[in-house]
């Protein structure tokens, strides 16, 4: 599923509908390499864990670095993924 791009649009509902049971479905279970989540999806998830679970919180950023537009954006990752480990 992480696969297609249309799961951008799920995650979108997902916390916009604020349905729970899925939002535990998207915190437990990372995104790979090569998946479509967005830049600004993972962030986001990462921003909704750093206090309750900051080591996957920088997980999502770290993964968040990879889908990166430009040099700012995977910067602002990097940045926020070594906030989330100290």
């Amino acid at each position: 599923m992480l696969k297609y791009s249309d799961i951008n649009g799920f995650i979108y509902r997902v916390f916009n509908e604020n349905l729970s049971n899925l939002k535990r479905v998207v915190y437990l279970n990372p995104p790979t390499k090569g998946s479509k989540i967005s830049y600004d999806n993972l962030m986001k998830i990462g921003f909704r864990l750093i206090k309750s679970n900051p080591k996957r919180a920088s997980y999502f950023f770290n993964m968040a670095r990879f889908n990166a537009k430009d040099k700012f954006y995977s910067d602002r990752a990097t940045f926020w993924t070594y906030q989330a480990t100290i």
